[in-house]
């Protein structure tokens, strides 16, 4: 369970807090709400670094957020499902590898606020629960991806002409391996896994 005060080993989290200001995304005792993971704030500060709107309470997101956080939803999971080694197939006998395989529409104009959180909340659940599968302790790996991802803001980062944001120079992704390699007592059985690639 998360402490109610912060930890300010992480020198970029307190720079970006700076930069963003007190709200949503603000990890200081004075700002942060008491009902949310430090996962969570990590990713709000993600997300006001993004340009992204976070707001204070519940609320209904516009069409285009609504087709963001869809996209990501499902790139993410695709990927994932690769990644475990299992195919995805459409009824044509057609592969799907990614995200371009596949068309978003709205075809609501409202949305079913309480079914979109309470699947969100199940994603988070089975995303989990596949990290326990595999016998992985998931809060080194969350701090670890959410760090590679505030570092995205750092140095020369930039968005390009399209609004896609350009990773620094020499930024680095997450080091999974080596912190999948500290919680595995006999390195040897899961060497395969890591270095196989599908």
């Amino acid at each position: 369970m998360d402490k109610l005060t912060p930890n300010y080993s992480d020198e970029y989290d307190m720079e970006l807090a700076a930069e963003v200001g007190p709200g949503p995304a603000c990890p200081c005792p004075g700002c942060r709400n008491a009902s949310q993971t430090y996962h969570q704030i990590r990713v709000e500060q993600f997300m006001v670094a993004a340009g992204q709107e976070v707001p204070l309470q519940p609320t209904l997101p516009d069409k285009d957020t609504r087709l963001l956080r869809a996209r990501l939803i499902l790139e993410e999971a695709l990927e994932t499902v690769e990644a475990l080694g299992v195919s995805v197939w459409n009824e044509h006998g057609e592969r799907i590898k990614d995200i371009y395989d596949i068309e978003f529409f709205i075809n609501s104009e409202t949305l079913d606020m309480e079914k979109a959180v309470d699947g969100c909340a199940d994603l988070s659940v089975v995303a989990i629960g596949t990290l326990s599968a595999m016998g992985v302790k998931d809060k080194p790996i969350l701090e670890a991806v959410d760090q590679a991802n505030l570092r995205k803001f750092k140095g020369d980062a930039h968005k390009d002409k399209s609004g896609k944001w350009v990773k620094p120079t020499g930024w680095q992704p997450p080091a999974i391996k080596s912190l999948l390699a500290r919680q595995t007592p006999h390195k040897e059985t899961i060497d395969a896994g890591l270095d196989q690639k599908s």
